[in-house]
């Protein structure tokens, strides 16, 4: 009897440490699945680590390539280019150049999306304005919107950052092939970072004309029909447009030029050849007039 008892005893110890440790595993996987969730709540777009520094500032165009005070070999060794044929291996294929592409292009909808409603926010004057409705979204915006488009600004760089290297190592796998041995490699690095330049100017543009043709189909819609929080969201897309406009002339810049040349400022006071200062026309007296049309707008 006392041997069934302790037999028992054991058995009933055994039970209770066996259901510890289920609900230990029951409670692991609960986690397990609850992180999973959250994770799916902020899916990532898959890119390597080239960050913002490479680039300058967004608002100058969609890729601008390096710095004016920055040498071409300085900047394509950030790519991991430093003139010689095999720095870049393996050599980029179409089929990755064009997974990149399919990578970029929702992103780069989300972007203009998010900076048109960053810049019609920004002309509002939320004191004087006597839209509710729009110091509400105002609210919103500075709350959750603006933080996605810091994070998507850094998603889209790292994704171009991407697509330039996939194409540099293309370009610079050519121009070694067909280089003599007198080049210098100066000569080849300004060649391949001008031909790398406009191929990824012309891939650019064709997804710019993408979004703006979506943007140009919805815009006019919503101006005629839209009221309160959907005016709202309208004029954030014809910010939208305007800003994505804007990219598109600066790109096809960059593609006949094999690089960002940023005007410089006027300077001085218009001369003639005699030296002295220039009488005004009646054309130049006349003032500016400027329409409607969206397409001329420039933000700044």
């Amino acid at each position: 009897m006392k041997n069934f008892r302790n037999l028992f005893l054991i058995i009933t110890v055994i039970t209770i440490i066996l259901n510890s440790f289920n609900d230990l595993s029951q409670n692991i996987k609960i986690q397990s699945i609850e992180y999973s969730f959250l994770n799916a709540q902020a899916p990532e777009y898959v890119y390597e680590t080239y960050r913002s520094n490479f680039f300058i500032k967004l608002d100058s165009a969609l890729f601008a390539g390096k710095s004016q005070d920055e040498s071409v070999q300085s900047y394509l060794s950030k790519f991991g280019y430093n003139g010689r044929k095999d720095d870049l291996k393996p050599v980029c294929t179409k089929s990755g150049l064009e997974s990149i592409l399919r990578t970029l292009k929702p992103v780069l909808s989300d972007y203009y999306s998010l900076v048109g409603k960053n810049n019609y926010f920004k002309s509002i004057d939320p004191i004087s304005e006597q839209n509710l409705v729009a110091q509400i979204d105002i609210s919103n915006y500075k709350s959750s919107t603006y933080p996605l488009l810091v994070e998507t600004e850094q998603k889209l760089m790292g994704i171009l950052a991407n697509l330039f290297r996939c194409i540099l190592s293309v370009k610079a796998k050519k121009f070694h092939e067909k280089s003599r041995s007198l080049d210098s490699s100066s000569f080849l690095a300004e060649n391949i970072y001008r031909k790398s330049m406009s191929s990824i100017s012309k891939e650019l543009i064709l997804l710019l004309k993408q979004v703006i043709s979506y943007l140009q189909r919805i815009y006019p819609k919503c101006l005629k029909k839209s009221v309160g929080a959907e005016l709202v969201e309208c004029n954030a897309t014809g910010e939208a447009l305007k800003f994505c406009k804007k990219h598109l002339l600066t790109q096809k810049e960059i593609k006949n030029n094999g690089g960002y040349q940023p005007s410089p400022p006027l300077k001085g006071i218009l001369k003639n050849p005699n030296g002295q200062r220039s009488a005004p026309t009646s054309r130049s007296s006349k003032k500016v007039q400027f329409n409607n049309d969206v397409s001329l707008a420039y933000i700044d």
